[in-house]
């Protein structure tokens, strides 16, 4: 996972031959395809999806994870889940240093096809809450702005970390910006002495992960309408998450921006209704900072193709707007002039 101007999902796996990240993970033949990948992002998008629903296959491995005490169900877990286990889970690459070039994956999709570190907590999480075991994610920052996520189980009031690429339960790794691997219990990584700490997620918040997963992927797709609506679905899982919150204003400034443009070219076309419905999207996209004097003048602009298209009820209403971000007599005195036109 990348936080530079966005943020990409990836994984590494301890002791292979050439380049590893944490966070980050160079597969060769891997060629993004940005139309195919916006289509297929398009198409798969939705809000409601959960990545932590368990299927017949995790509800299997719950079953099979429970040897006693639920610390003991905890390590068995992380040894059947583990990738050096048969069957345990797998690698799988999400992209390389600055793109996303799939779509997240559900626990479920995962288990099957393999994933990278978040994908892998989304696994772990999903089981453990199968297993009636309270978890969580914990995010590091090993530099240079990339991030891995961590699981963790909470047994009695301790917190333990299950990596499925280390074989100790309880240790979670991390690969610094200088090559060397550092093992870290939860402890080690909440202090940040050895990597820096950025922030947990409980279980109830760990939804916005994947959430905001699939917003990157769509930002990098070009969707970004998509791309809004996944970052503040992220938002309704945890609305401190500082990352989202920066991406739903600076998205919203580039759908306004877009809108805006396409609306004055539609304008000075003169296709009034297609200028009227880009003027009242770029309104509703409009920036918390932006100027009450530039609001007013979008509804003018609204009111005005409104006017010129024959939608004389939607001109004064626009025109009504924008007099009462101003006061400015001009549009009082174009709205009264647009509901005679409706009188007639």
């Amino acid at each position: 996972m990348t936080f530079r101007n966005k943020f990409v999902r990836g994984v590494a796996v301890l002791g292979i031959v050439g380049p590893a990240y944490f966070g980050q993970y160079h597969f060769t033949g891997t060629i993004y395809n940005q139309n195919t990948a916006q289509a297929a992002a398009a198409a798969r998008y939705d809000s409601n999806t959960d990545p932590f629903v368990a299927d017949s296959a995790i509800k299997s491995i719950a079953k099979k994870a429970k040897a006693g005490s639920d610390l003991e169900n905890a390590k068995k877990l992380h040894n059947l889940l583990n990738i050096r286990s048969p069957g345990g889970l797998k690698l799988s690459s999400s992209g390389g240093s600055s793109k996303d070039d799939r779509p997240p994956r559900t626990a479920a999709e995962t288990l099957k096809k393999g994933g990278d570190c978040s994908e892998f907590a989304y696994v772990i999480l999903t089981t453990l809450n199968e297993m009636g075991i309270k978890s969580g994610i914990i995010i590091l920052d090993v530099g240079k702005g990339i991030l891995h996520a961590l699981p963790y189980a909470e047994i009695e009031g301790k917190k333990y970390i299950i990596d499925p690429q280390l074989e100790e339960f309880g240790v979670g790794g991390a690969q610094l910006e200088s090559g060397k691997i550092v093992r870290l219990t939860y402890e080690d990584a909440k202090k940040g002495k050895t990597v820096k700490f950025v922030r947990v997620l409980e279980f109830s918040q760990a939804r916005a992960l994947s959430h905001m997963e699939w917003g990157t992927h769509l930002e990098d797709s070009k969707d970004l309408r998509n791309a809004l609506v996944a970052f503040k679905t992220a938002l309704k899982y945890d609305l401190d998450f500082g990352f989202v919150q920066r991406k739903v204003k600076s998205i919203t400034a580039k759908i306004y921006n877009q809108s805006k443009k396409a609306a004055e070219k539609a304008f000075n076309a003169q296709r009034w209704q297609k200028a009227a419905d880009l003027f009242e999207d770029a309104l509703d996209h409009h920036p918390e900072s932006l100027a009450k004097e530039n609001k007013a003048a979008m509804h003018g602009n609204a009111g005005a193709s409104h006017y010129n298209a024959g939608n004389f009820e939607k001109a004064a209403e626009h025109y009504d707007k924008a007099f009462e971000l101003t006061g400015d007599e001009k549009f009082k005195k174009e709205a009264k002039e647009a509901r005679e036109k409706v009188k007639k």
